[in-house]
């Protein structure tokens, strides 16, 4: 299969130290059958081989038919078959005690018909209901896969992150736990898995039930040096101390079912990232700290900010565009285009350079707004992909097309990405942003004012860092809907009209008089421990956790961008050495 091929059908070559991990984390044992489910060149299987395990054990089947004659003639006496793991049955092929691989990554929609079609009947008829259509194709072959485990047999397979935590599997992850025992989940904090890819990955192990009951915790485990498959026993030993090279925390089953408020699952990638003093407040603090998006207690109402459409008509890049055209003053408006570049605690129309236009079609005159007309004319003559910027679908619905629905904006605006800075942004003007930003509008008017500074303390910065999508590999941090609403913040009544409350506000104008600086910057700042420090205060804890929350959270938020880091340079090197052949 071309690159290219591979690419488009999320299959990404697995580096061998990386296969060699999975492989000794199945614990194999000798005459054990090993099988690799969707095989490509072999190299989980040669791993198998290099460990001293007898090929002839060895089994594996791919829909790559260059594939399989490359791993045929690196495994001769291996059993080898072109096939699609989802056509198969358990009377076909198995049981192995050994399962081991990289399935393809992959959105389901994105497959071909006839294709979705038989996935949707195969998994409705293994979970007995059918998964959502974005669902990833990894998570639907890890349910498939685990159907041909002998009793007792384990199962590691390298995954995309988003099933901790996506809401397409929402309602796989209970299915997993109930007819399969979670033995861990590692990936890796030291180095970038897989260059090519814009994902950060895991290894999931599960294994079969036999006739004694697995009783058993799950190791979330972090390496934070190189991958080596010597770090399986440790990973899967309780017994066995951390070092510089891998921190662990063991889960037990019942944590990993737990539910909230909303009855939303809790994030299994929590358990991977959280530092143990996350945990600690949580339970410290108990109900002194509330989800932003409490079914029972909505604090927050939210949204997306507004889609304008055609942004090349209604906000362009450069303000100069209106201008030609002599559009009117009245006809725009301050729209917050991007955060990009912006780093205010306080939103200022005179900070914003983007505009918008804005206009109803009754407010239009050739005598007092023949600037607008004129701008409005040029539009209608305009086509994107060869169809008129009027008759553009996203515009569409827009009675006249030029007149956009209401403005989107709130009390806050909430970044939907992040790097290296954690804030959000008081919008006390009331300035719309686009659809790159949540806005926020407190429901109860009394939170405004210190529900803002809450938002902007550093345990919040924590929350988010372990709550937040680090499923790409560029570094960001990203939170949509579901993710803002699972931070924990502290109670906001609690600071409403109270001491703790004024040393928080006092605070709070110091620090939000300045520019937000990057996290390793901002808790060296006196501001930011005031704010910090009557938070604790509000919450009835301790200033002594004061220190541990911000090294925690900058240390989270360090090593994403580091492994981002180590990503960007194996790609060059990758490109080095393919420019170089």
């Amino acid at each position: 299969m071309q690159q290219s091929q591979r690419l488009r059908y999320g299959r990404f070559y697995t580096q061998s130290r990386v296969a060699s991990l999975a492989w000794a984390l199945c614990e194999p044992q000798a005459g054990e059958l090993t099988w690799d489910p969707t095989c490509g060149d072999g190299v989980f299987l040669r791993t198998a081989r290099d460990a001293g395990h007898d090929p002839s054990t060895l089994h594996g089947c791919d829909i790559d038919k260059h594939a399989i004659a490359s791993c045929a003639h690196e495994l001769p006496t291996a059993t080898l078959r072109i096939a699609d793991l989802f056509a198969l049955t358990p009377d076909e092929v198995g049981p192995f005690e050994v399962i081991v691989g990289n399935p393809p990554y992959v959105r389901n929609e994105r497959l071909p018909a006839a294709q979705r079609a038989q996935l949707k009947a195969t998994m409705r008829a293994v979970l007995g209901f059918e998964p959502p259509a974005q669902c990833d194709l990894s998570l639907l072959a890890l349910v498939q896969a685990l159907r041909f485990l002998a009793p007792g047999g384990r199962l590691a397979f390298v995954m995309p992150n988003t099933w901790m935590d996506a809401s397409f599997a929402r309602a796989i992850r209970p299915w997993l736990l109930e007819n399969f025992a979670l033995r861990a989940i590692v990936e890796s904090r030291g180095e970038a898995w897989f260059p090519e890819a814009s994902v950060n990955t895991v290894i999931v192990v599960f294994e079969a039930p036999g006739p004694e009951p697995i009783d058993k915790a799950c190791c979330f485990a972090q390496l934070l040096g190189s991958t080596d498959a010597g770090l399986a026993a440790p990973i899967l030993s309780a017994d066995a101390p951390d070092d510089i090279t891998l921190r662990r925390t063991w889960i037990n089953k019942n944590r990993l079912t737990a539910t909230s408020g909303s009855q939303q699952q809790c994030r299994w990638s929590s358990f991977l990232r959280a530092p143990p003093v996350y945990f600690d407040i949580l339970k410290k603090a108990g109900q002194n700290l509330v989800r932003l998006g409490d079914g029972e207690r909505v604090l927050l109402r939210k949204g997306y900010g507004t889609k304008v459409g055609i942004s090349a008509f209604f906000s362009p890049r450069k303000a100069s565009q209106f201008q030609r055209f002599a559009v009117e003053e009245a006809y725009l408006r301050p729209f917050v285009r991007s955060l990009r570049g912006v780093h205010r605690y306080v939103l200022k129309a005179e900070d914003i350079q983007g505009r918008v236009f804005v206009c109803k079609e009754q407010q239009l005159s050739s005598n007092a707004s023949p600037g607008a007309l004129s701008y409005i004319h040029w539009g209608e003559q305009q086509t994107k992909g060869g169809i008129a910027w009027a008759e553009v679908p996203s515009v569409r619905g827009n009675k006249p097309w030029y007149q956009l629905p209401e403005l989107r904006t709130g009390d806050v605006i909430l970044p939907q990405f992040r790097m290296d800075r954690h804030y959000i942004l008081s919008n006390p003007e009331g300035l719309p942003v686009n659809n790159s930003a949540w806005w926020g509008q407190w429901l109860n008017p009394a939170h405004r004012q210190v529900g803002v500074a809450l938002l902007n303390c550093t345990w919040l910065a924590l929350s988010t860092e372990t709550v937040g999508r680090v499923n790409l590999g560029e570094g960001l941090l990203t939170c949509y809907g579901p993710e803002l609403d699972d931070i924990h913040i502290p109670d906001p009544d609690l600071f409403v009209g109270t001491p703790a409350g004024a040393r928080l506000l006092t605070a709070w104008k110091k620090l939000s008089s300045r520019a937000v600086l990057p996290l390793r910057q901002e808790i060296e700042k006196g501001d930011r421990n005031e704010l910090d420090a009557a938070v604790l205060e509000g919450l009835g804890l301790s200033t002594s956790l004061l220190r541990p929350i911000q090294i925690a959270a900058s240390s989270l938020l360090e090593q994403r961008l580091q492994l981002a880091s180590h990503l960007h340079a194996s790609r060059q090197k990758l490109a080095t050495g393919k420019s170089g052949s």
